[in-house]
C-alpha cells in the first residue's frame, strides 16, 4: 500500500475536486494525483519553451543548434540493422 498524507483545504476547494473526481469516476487521492501530474508537465513544458525561446534569441547559439541537427539528420541512415530487420 502507498505512504499516503493529509491535506487540509477549503472547503469549496473539495467540493470542487470531489465534483471532478465523480465525473471521471475516480476516488479523491486518484483526482489528485493525476491533477499533480499534469500541473507538473504543464511547468515542464513551459520552462522548455522559455528556454528555447531564449536560445532563438541568441543567434549563435541557435545556429550551432541547427548545424547539430542537421548533422544528424542524415545518422539514421548509418547502415546499422534496425531491431525490425
Amino acid at each position: 500500500m502507498a505512504a499516503t498524507k493529509t491535506v487540509k483545504m477549503r472547503p469549496q476547494a473539495h467540493a470542487a475536486l470531489k465534483e471532478m473526481a465523480d465525473e471521471d469516476g475516480l476516488s479523491l487521492a486518484e483526482k489528485v494525483s493525476r491533477l499533480v501530474e499534469e500541473k507538473r508537465r504543464e511547468r515542464f513544458l513551459k520552462g522548455a519553451n522559455r528556454d528555447y525561446a531564449a536560445l532563438r534569441e541568441d543567434e549563435e547559439a541557435w545556429q550551432e543548434v541547427q548545424q547539430e541537427r542537421e548533422e544528424l539528420e542524415g545518422t539514421h541512415a548509418d547502415g546499422l540493422n534496425t531491431p525490425d530487420e
